[in-house]
């Protein structure tokens, strides 16, 4: 083998990833790993430039590392230990580490880069870190007691804080008492409680996991019932129980109430008219047999209940003949499937009429293996004599699909599209002909997700209702239109339309178009990406740090202040920072950030290798506890003050060694030297005002910039939460869908993540909203009735289903945001919505008046009103004067709008009177 051949083989051989790149970028040539890496071939390879192997967003970000290179050409790893990232072909992101090595070669200058794909190794580690979180947050927020009891010691040696709260005691006091100390002498089947806890504790020493009911005490002598779970732990030389005790306070409350409703629906079955229950199962030789029949049965058969048990053909014979075997093969299907049946069938009642009945049966398998059905029979005749009326009305019903502002479609269970309304034919581009038996699964359609990927054809909307046979609400979906060869974006809501037998007969889907709220969402994320660049290029060092002081988050001027990489950062905390002494006197005041103070001290900060900084911190303790700081660079300022207190030191020498000098003079220039110190003084004292004063204008200038920073990264850092919320919901469905056997408690934990999820994601958009206000100065002219054209189009559903009437009179045109604008007002008239009295439909009226220097603005409502002690707070961000159960909300909307009219040099109050309405008004500058 010829050495070019040797040379080849162990390039494609190469364990990583080679690319050969002259000093333009261009590749020259790849190895097998680095063209499989990217899903290239050689060919498709060699000819790109490297930043097309690099997403988009950060090939600048990618250059200057790249340029920093050429300058100093030597093996390192590009970025310094920075994940990078990766783009292949099909669009993919994955993590590399990029290795460049300068390659002289005739005389022109190239470099080789090793790659190395170490996605998974990080992937791996962010899933790990973020399932330990999930794990304690369940353990810490478990709804159920846990304590764990040494049966040697017979105490308690750990517990929970959902115990203490139950047994309204201290961890100190919990720990130093057994079981017999929480429980009353008798259980209620009467047996000691002391004899009683030995046997179960006995049981699961010896490995039974017994679960009971069992009365306790909390501190107060009140008694809980409670659900018991032992389990005995692992442990050297000791026998521990764990218990797991949850309050079934209100189960045996449901408990009782079911026991008395149950009565009460027999009561009720027996004696509704048309309606009759019954219960039958399926015996040993295949035959149906009613095991309950509600008294009501007897006005349809003639004959009583207490007969047909002892002889079910006394029913069966009342079905007309025609339809009696339909209802054997509906019952048989219903015990082969334990699947739920229904039926219409003719019934012939001791009166000799013909009754049409809706039959609908539910089966279940009891413990001994039989098949029981609980159902209802219900006389439909009337119904079905009102058919034709109906089939009259559908022609109305069409009419008003015709006039509908959302686009409106029918599938049939094949997908294909049955009928289409006018608002369809509109955004989908096709007319209704075209429309008519398309599938839904054509070719010419083209469906995009949200991040414009091509979407597959399981997931189109009739598909996924098809298949899961549930509907789908606000789904936002691209429409590729074929033959205007343009996109719109829609929110979709579908769902299926089942018949008496439980099968899909239609699909119904409906959507609006929203291509401009998407295009401003896009561009609203282009701008958030400039706003995490702006902190990670801030002057001052910027981190945010855990309860126990560890580095969360660091910008690049904490790395260059500190003399750390990131990486050794994250084995740091702050207080490796601080010296010795500083550690004894509280240096970040923790006392006042928990009161929410902003602290700002200045310390002398110890950096890598003892370097120290005279530096100026300012920290804020973060709503989840966690500390944001700002750390400024003062060593240049100290030492400058430093020169000034010595240089006035000097001059105050040299005046006390001129008046001792000249002592001898004192009594002839006794006068001069008064006046002369008078004028030092006094010089002294303009010198000392003047730095005093330039120290006071440059630290104003410093609290504007820190103040214009701080918004920035609050902004930055509220929106980086979205992205742990959405791992969280997403991991938190995928193992609500994989975990197939859930128990109810299980069950119950899910849930309450996904709730918890969903309205913490609700609350940071919130705030992402709220920090975006007045980013943009405007001085357009907007006219205010356009604004609420708009508006009331956007809340059309919401003012349909109250019935609101909104009334308005002629509004002025006022100098300002447009966008601002309509938020207020839309807040202003969802809040009146919201908060209506369900006894009288709502009315509006909007209203406003010209006066010297400004527009005042009025919204009446005639709603529930605000107590007179809570309107000066209803304007403050997050005051909420009800409960999510009563209105939900994040408490934001009126903080918005006090926000927004301040922007426009304007003042907003509310004047109401609780249970009589509200009435807010706003003011607008004339010149803004």
């Amino acid at each position: 083998m010829d050495s070019i051949e040797l040379y080849k083989a162990f390039f494609d051989a190469s364990p990583d990833g080679i690319v050969l790149v002259d000093v333009h970028g261009k590749i020259i040539l790849g190895n097998k790993l680095a063209c499989s890496m990217f899903g290239y071939s050689k060919e498709e390879l060699a000819g790109l430039n490297i930043e097309q192997l690099i997403p988009v967003r950060y090939r600048e970000q990618y250059d200057a590392l790249f340029q920093d290179f050429l300058k100093q050409p030597v093996q390192r790893a590009l970025g310094d230990g920075k994940e990078l990232l990766g783009l292949k072909k099909d669009q993919s992101e994955f993590t590399i580490e990029i290795r460049p090595n300068p390659l002289v070669f005739r005389g022109d200058t190239f470099f080789y880069a090793t790659l190395k794909d170490i996605s998974e190794p990080t992937r791996a580690a962010r899933i790990l870190k973020e399932n330990e979180e999930r794990y304690r947050i369940l353990v810490e927020n478990a709804p159920e007691a846990l304590v764990v009891f040494d049966i040697e010691i017979g105490k308690f040696v750990d517990v929970s804080q959902t115990a203490l709260d139950l047994f309204k005691m201290t961890r100190e006091q919990l720990l130093s008492i057994g079981v017999a100390e929480i429980s009353p002498t008798y259980q209620p089947d009467g047996r000691l409680s002391s004899e009683a806890a030995k046997e179960k504790n006995w049981e699961a020493q010896n490995g039974g996991k017994p679960v009971f009911e069992w009365i306790h005490l909390n501190s107060e002598g009140q008694s809980i019932p409670c659900e018991v779970r032992l389990i005995r732990l692992p442990a050297e030389n000791k026998v521990l129980i764990r218990g797991s005790i949850s309050d079934i306070s209100e189960r045996k409350k449901v408990e009782a109430y079911a026991k008395e409703r149950s009565i009460q629906l027999q009561i009720l079955s027996d004696n509704l008219p048309n309606v009759f229950m019954y219960q039958v199962y399926c015996s040993s030789d295949r035959k149906m047999k009613f095991s309950y029949l509600s008294k009501s049965v007897s006005k349809l058969t003639g004959t009583s209940p207490e007969a047909i048990i002892q002889d079910p053909s006394l029913m069966y014979n009342i079905v007309v003949e025609e339809d009696r075997e339909a209802l054997a093969e509906a019952e048989e299907l219903s015990y082969r499937n334990l699947s739920p049946f229904y039926a219409d069938m003719r019934c012939q009642n001791h009166k000799g009429e013909i009754r049409w009945v809706h039959l609908s049966s539910v089966p279940r398998k009891a413990e001994n293996g039989i098949v029981i059905w609980d159902g209802v029979l219900i006389d439909i005749t009337e119904l079905k004599n009102a058919d034709e009326t109906l089939r009259n009305t559908k022609e109305k019903y069409r009419s008003l699909l015709n006039k509908l502002d959302a686009a409106i479609v029918l599938h049939a269970p094949d997908t294909s599209i049955i009928n289409s309304n006018p608002k369809a034919v509109e955004l989908l581009g096709l007319s209704e002909e075209q429309l008519k038996g398309k599938m839904a699964i054509d070719p010419e359609w083209k469906f995009m997700r949200v991040d414009h990927s091509t979407m597959p054809f399981e997931e189109y909307p009739v598909n996924v209702i098809l298949t899961t046979q549930k509907g789908i609400r606000n789904l936002t979906i691209g429409i590729y239109r074929p033959l205007t060869k343009d996109t719109i974006w829609a929110m979709v809501t579908g769902y299926p339309v089942f018949n008496a037998n439980n099968n899909i007969v239609e699909v119904v889907i409906s959507f609006i178009d929203i291509s401009e709220r998407k295009r401003a969402e896009e561009e609203i994320s282009a701008s958030e990406e400039k706003y995490r660049s702006l902190v990670e290029h801030a002057t001052d060092a910027i981190f945010i740090v855990d309860g126990e002081g560890r580095f969360i988050m660091v910008n690049s001027s904490m790395c260059r202040m500190s003399g750390y990489s990131e990486e050794e950062l994250k084995h740091l905390t702050i207080y490796d920072f601080a010296l010795q002494d500083d550690l004894k006197k509280n240096p970040f005041h923790f006392d006042e950030l928990k009161q929410g103070k902003t602290v700002v001290t200045e310390r002398i900060m110890r950096g890598k290798n003892e370097k120290l900084l005279s530096v100026e911190i300012k920290a804020k303790l973060l709503s989840d506890e966690r500390l944001l700081i700002f750390v400024r660079d003062i060593s240049r300022q100290k030492e400058d003050e430093q020169a000034i207190i010595a240089a006035k030191e000097r001059a105050e020498a040299s005046e006390r060694d001129l008046l001792v000098s000249n002592m001898e003079y004192e009594a002839i220039n006794k006068k001069l030297i008064q006046t002369n110190k008078e004028l030092i003084e006094a010089s002294l004292d303009i010198r000392e005002r003047k730095i005093t004063e330039a120290e006071l204008k440059r630290k104003s200038e410093e609290l504007v910039r820190a103040n214009q920073e701080l918004e920035q990264f609050a902004y930055a850092a509220s929106h980086d939460l979205q992205e742990p919320l959405r791992t969280i919901s997403n991991f938190t469905g995928l193992l609500n869908k994989r975990s197939s056997a859930k128990t109810e408690e299980e069950e119950h934990y899910i849930q309450f993540i996904l709730k918890a999820t969903i309205k913490m994601q609700n609350l940071v958009k919130a705030l992402l909203d709220f920090s975006r206000i007045g980013r943009k100065v405007s001085t357009d002219k907007v006219d205010c009735n356009e604004v609420l054209r708009e508006v009331l189009a956007n809340l059309k559903a919401s003012i349909t289903e109250s019935d609101a009437n909104i009334v308005t009179g002629t509004l002025p045109h006022v100098i300002g945001n447009e966008i601002e604008l309509k938020q207020l007002f839309q807040n202003l008239i969802s809040n009146a919505i919201k908060f209506r009295k369900r006894t009288e439909p709502v009315r509006i009226d909007i209203l406003s008046e010209e006066r010297e220097g400004d527009y005042l603005f009025t919204f009446k409502d005639n709603g529930i009103g605000i107590d007179k002690k809570y309107q000066d707070k209803v304007f403050i961000i997050f005051q909420r004067l009800h409960t999510d159960a009563e209105y939900q909300g994040t408490g934001i909307g009126l903080a918005t709008c006090n926000k927004i009219v301040s922007q426009h040099n304007g003042k907003i109050w509310v004047e109401s009177q609780l249970g009589e309405g509200s009435t807010f008004y706003f003011t607008i500058a004339k010149e803004n």
